[in-house]
C-alpha cells in the first residue's frame, strides 16, 4: 500500500476514535441530551401549545354558550318596520333590552339564535336608564336566562359584547372594561350613573345586548351607547337588575329625587378658603321643587355652600358615587342621612326623597 495512503487512513481513524471519545464523555456528563430528553422536551412544548389553544377554545365556548340566550329584536308599527336591536333572556321568561329599541312601537318580533321566531309584548320601560322588558310568547326549552353580576368589574377586565349590529345576529366583539361608575349622558335631564365604559366595538343594533365577562360569561352590563371610536357604554348589571325587577313587578321604576346640583370639590372650585375638607360635593343649586330647600344650602343661600362628604355612613367624593347610591339603594319616600360640611364642621342632616319629575 502506498505510504501516503497509509498515513491518510491512520489520521482518519485517529479522528474517528477521538470524536467517539469526546462524544462519550459529554454524554456521560449529561451535556448531550438523550432521546428520552428530546421526547420529553417535545412533549412539554406540545403541552404549552395545547394550553394556548384551550385558552382560545374556552373564550369561544363562553361566547357561544351565552349567544344561545341572546336575541335579535325587530319592532314596528302598522306593519312598518322601524327598529332593530338586541336583547337577552332575563329571569327565565323575559327579554331585557333598551327602551330606545322598542319605544313608541307596538309590534315586537324576537329572533332566537337558532333562527326560531316569536312575538313579544312590552312589559314596561324606564326612560331614565333606557331599559325595557319584553315578554315573548315562546322561549325554546334549551335557552336559559343569563346571570347578572351584582358587583362592578375591575378596570382592565376582559369582556365580550354580544348582539346584532346592523342585523348581523350572533356578532361577538371583545375588549376590556375601560372605566366604571361612569355617568352616561341621555336624552333626559338626568344621567345614568353606575355605567361601564368599554373599548369593545359597539355599533347600531348592539343596543340592548349583553356585555359579558370573558372569564365567567356573567352579564356585567347592558350595551346602550357609543361616543366615538373605542368608547362605548353599558348600564351596569347591578343597576339593570334593580330596574328590571321593578319593570316586571309594576311596569315602571320610580326614581328617588333630591333636587340638587353638585360639583366635585377641587382646587379650581371657588369656595371659601376656610374649608378644611379635601373632597366632597359642593352644592351649586337647590331646585325650587326640591323637598329639601330648607335643609340644604347652595352658594346663593349661604356665603359658604354645603359640601356633601357622605351618605348613610358611606364616604362620597364624586357625583357618580352619589347618584349611583341613591338610584340603587333608595326609593321615593325614603329619608336618608347626608354628612355635610357646614360652618367649619361636618353635620349629619336628614333629607327626604320624592319622585323624580318627568
Amino acid at each position: 500500500m502506498n505510504k501516503k495512503i497509509q498515513i491518510f487512513l491512520g489520521l482518519v481513524l485517529s479522528f474517528i476514535l477521538l470524536s467517539v471519545s469526546i462524544f462519550s464523555g459529554l454524554y456521560v456528563a449529561g451535556i448531550i441530551p438523550t432521546a428520552t430528553d428530546l421526547f420529553e422536551d417535545d412533549e412539554e412544548y406540545d403541552t404549552q401549545e395545547v394550553s394556548v389553544v384551550n385558552s382560545t377554545l374556552d373564550s369561544s365556548t363562553i361566547a357561544e354558550d351565552s349567544l344561545q340566550s341572546v336575541v335579535t329584536i325587530y319592532s314596528q308599527s302598522d306593519n312598518d318596520f322601524q327598529s332593530q336591536g338586541s336583547g337577552f333572556i332575563y329571569e327565565d321568561e323575559y327579554i331585557m333590552t333598551n327602551k330606545h329599541v322598542v319605544e313608541d312601537l307596538d309590534e315586537h318580533h324576537i329572533q332566537y339564535y337558532n333562527q326560531e321566531w316569536t312575538e313579544a309584548e312590552l312589559v314596561g320601560y324606564d326612560e331614565f336608564t333606557d331599559l325595557a322588558i319584553l315578554r315573548p310568547e315562546y322561549i325554546p326549552n334549551n335557552k336559559e336566562s343569563l346571570n347578572l353580576k351584582t358587583e362592578l368589574p375591575d378596570r382592565g377586565t376582559s369582556v365580550i359584547a354580544l348582539g346584532s349590529p346592523n342585523g348581523l345576529s350572533g356578532t361577538v366583539t371583545t375588549g376590556i372594561v375601560s372605566g366604571t361608575n361612569r355617568n352616561m349622558q341621555t336624552m333626559t335631564d338626568f344621567t345614568i350613573p353606575d355605567s361601564i365604559q368599554t373599548d369593545a366595538a359597539l355599533n347600531e343594533g348592539n343596543s340592548g345586548g349583553p356585555l359579558i365577562s370573558h372569564e365567567t360569561g356573567n352579564v356585567i352590563g347592558v350595551n346602550t351607547a357609543t361616543e366615538g371610536e373605542n368608547i362605548g357604554f353599558s348600564v351596569s348589571s347591578r343597576l339593570s337588575d334593580v330596574v328590571g325587577q321593578s319593570l316586571i313587578e309594576s311596569g315602571n321604576h320610580q326614581h328617588s329625587y333630591v333636587g340638587i346640583q353638585t360639583i366635585e370639590l377641587s382646587p379650581i372650585v371657588d369656595v371659601s378658603e376656610n374649608v378644611t375638607v379635601d373632597s366632597g360635593l359642593v352644592i351649586e343649586n337647590v331646585a325650587s321643587d326640591s323637598p329639601n330647600t330648607d335643609r340644604l344650602y347652595s352658594e346663593s343661600d349661604s356665603e359658604t355652600p354645603d359640601i356633601i362628604v357622605g351618605i348613610n355612613g358611606n364616604d362620597i367624593k364624586t357625583n357618580e358615587e352619589l347618584t349611583s347610591y341613591i338610584m340603587r339603594n333608595t326609593s321615593p319616600g325614603d329619608t336618608i342621612s347626608l354628612d355635610v360640611y357646614r360652618n367649619e364642621s361636618v353635620q349629619t342632616i336628614d333629607i327626604e326623597l320624592t319622585n323624580r319629575p318627568t
